[in-house]
């Protein structure tokens, strides 16, 4: 009908429009809310891998550190297996083409006498497996105190610059945590003994201080003059002995059936004189 409104595709135009508006507003709400790039979102995702790395890092260069740092520094580097050993063993293999691992020592001799980032050829690897993906590799120094104690090797399959820079600045990062780890157990070790030689200047004095008490609680408390008494109720009564002049004893004798002289301080009767 000409110049009539058709409601029910008016009403379905309209909640269309609504639905679409809706869907953008909360899209560009999300995008305010989360991550303005694919490039934030990636540092973000490198800076919380390489803090997960860093707490295992902190127990030092030790296979159950290398090993678990190890699955976090692979994913930071992009590469196909990540290695990290000291200048004796391999301590940790991560990823694909664990073959490589009997290798990986013989090649990081050269950055552990030099010092330098070195770069793997096809021809250093040499891999003989048509199905292994490792065909090069990056290794870089793990340095503390301007010694090589280890080393971090990234395998890939096509060597390129920006994996041989990744992998240097990862190692460096990873020489830091290191150094840290053992700035800390330094210090503790340090504390450790100032708080023996504290105790061992404590001791001595607590020693000399407990004996003296001891003594003094075993020593004898003093008592006033002794007693004096006669030899028999008939016999006279018998003198005590005067009393030392810092302690002015005053004493009463009795002539009672038992015949004892106590010693009284503050009395009026002298000694000698009958009770």
């Amino acid at each position: 009908m000409t110049g009539s409104i058709h409601w029910p595709t008016a009403v379905l135009v309209v909640g269309t429009m609504l639905v679409l508006w809706l869907a953008g507003w909360l899209l560009r709400r999300n995008r305010r809310r989360g991550f303005l790039s694919e490039v934030d979102r990636a540092t973000y995702a490198t800076l919380h891998k390489a803090s997960l790395a860093s707490q295992h890092l902190g127990e030092g260069l030790t296979p159950e550190a290398a090993e678990k740092a190890g699955r976090h520094l692979l994913s930071i580097l992009g590469a196909h297996a990540v290695s990290i050993a000291d200048p004796g063993i391999v301590l940790s293999w991560t990823g694909l083409g664990d073959h490589h691992r009997r290798t990986a020592l013989a090649l990081g001799e050269q950055t552990r006498e030099t010092g330098r980032t070195v770069v793997h050829s096809y021809e250093d690897v040499a891999c003989s497996d048509p199905n292994c993906p490792i065909r090069s590799a990056v290794t870089a120094p793990l340095v503390m105190d301007d010694l090589v104690v280890g080393t971090l090797t990234a395998w890939t399959t096509d060597r390129s610059p920006g994996l041989a820079r990744a992998t240097e600045e990862v190692a460096a990062w990873v020489s830091s945590q290191l150094a840290l780890a053992e700035l800390a157990r330094t210090r503790t070790r340090v504390m450790a003994a100032e708080l023996r030689a504290l105790r061992a200047q404590i001791s001595p004095h607590f020693i000399y201080t407990a004996s003296r008490r001891s003594r003094r609680s075993f020593a004898p408390t003093p008592t006033g003059p002794a007693s004096c008494s006669s030899t028999s109720p008939t016999s006279p009564v018998t003198p005590c002995a005067p009393a030392a002049p810092s302690r002015p004893w005053r004493r009463s004798c009795a002539t009672s059936s038992a015949t004892s002289c106590s010693s009284r301080r503050g009395s009026a009767t002298g000694c000698g004189s009958p009770c």
